[in-house]
């Protein structure tokens, strides 16, 4: 997540329990989650390497989002009370002009955001599920009443990664 290993590293099992200090149990649970969940693929009896990730896969997330978030606010913005404002700003970090050392940096500040905006919607997927650079923009325009700035502004932040 941190952009630590390239695609190119190979990890093994003794590496990290060196790199990590830990056991090799905890070491082999990780490596087969990280297997299960496709971060991983396994070279038998010599390490793993991290998958490619597919630019047009990534491409159809971003897409996928543009579509259904601005959606969900556009339906659900009057549920969006000044407390769930206040929460988003609480528990977020709001990022204007900062810089990202990497895309997976970057994805990790501002999902929280995101997150917790659906979260206020109190709609039951969002709600019982837990799942930058606009997001003080699209507060403001949520505590001015602006919906359609709002939508503008969502969109435009999720389609920037």
């Amino acid at each position: 997540m941190t952009g630590k290993y390239s695609q190119e590293t190979v990890l093994t099992e003794n590496g990290l329990i060196e790199s990590f200090g830990m056991s090799r149990s905890p070491v082999r649970e990780a490596l087969i989650r990280l297997c299960n969940d496709d971060i991983l693929y396994s070279i038998p009896r010599y390490g793993y390497k991290l998958k490619i990730c597919d630019p047009k896969y990534l491409k159809e997330i971003v897409r996928f989002r543009a579509v259904i978030e601005p959606a969900y606010l556009d339906k659900y913005f009057e549920r969006i009370t000044a407390d769930c404002i206040r929460r988003i700003r609480e528990r977020t970090t709001l990022v204007a002009d900062e810089k990202f050392e990497t895309p997976s940096d970057y994805w990790q500040k501002t999902s929280k955001f995101h997150i917790e905006l659906a979260y206020s919607y109190r709609y039951q997927y969002f709600y019982d599920r837990k799942l930058v650079n606009n997001h003080e923009k699209i507060l403001r325009a949520i505590e001015a009443g602006n919906k359609e700035e709002a939508i503008a502004y969502l969109i435009e932040d999720i389609s920037s990664f």
